[in-house]
């Protein structure tokens, strides 16, 4: 077996010694955090409880429901122009989020930019290099948790759930629209 089980209030922490990459939080109606085993034995316990908050702060957010809805939205329209900028920001905007919501929970930055380091290291030097991490976005977010007042907050509303949902179902509408009443009729 090459999982390990722990709890975190009713969250499921699993240590995965078949997973290589970044502790990740997934689902909805039973979330779970999962790590990897190489990325654990680097952590320091203040970087894994900081990692650990920041995953809850997905779960919290509802992070596990909207990523997979964005990225199955993104695919399905693919030949929209931007599709995929858009869904880029908004994984951006989910991870800063986290960050904030991780030190507000009572991580200190210290150590979550320090488990940021490490992942970065782990997986932009090893065999999962492209799996998603990008090297701007971790000197973002490690600028922003050793200097707050550095960066200005995330703009454009998504970190307001009622304003996410009304966008995505403007852009829901705008496509269907343009599918079933557009100019449909051959030249």
């Amino acid at each position: 077996l090459s999982v390990q089980r722990g709890t975190w209030g009713n969250v499921l922490v699993l240590l995965d010694r078949a997973h290589f990459g970044a502790p990740y939080a997934t689902g909805v109606l039973r979330p779970r955090v999962v790590f990897s085993a190489e990325h654990y034995a680097r952590l320091t316990p203040a970087e894994y409880e900081a990692c650990l908050r920041h995953e809850l702060a997905h779960i919290a957010h509802g992070d596990t429901f909207w990523s997979p809805l964005l990225a199955i939205l993104t695919d399905a329209f693919w030949f929209l122009p931007g599709a995929r900028y858009l869904k880029r920001r908004i994984a951006d905007v989910m991870e800063l989020r986290a960050d904030a919501a991780a030190v507000a929970a009572g991580a200190a930055p210290g150590a979550l930019a320090s488990a940021l380091v490490t992942t970065g290291e782990l997986l932009l030097g090893g065999p999962a290099a492209g799996v998603g991490l990008s090297e701007r976005l971790v000197s973002r977010r490690v600028r922003r948790l050793l200097d707050p007042g550095a960066e200005p907050p995330p703009r454009a509303g998504f970190q307001h759930r009622y304003l996410r949902l009304i966008l995505l179902a403007l852009l829901v509408a705008c496509v269907l629209q343009s599918i079933f009443f557009g100019n449909h009729t051959l030249t």
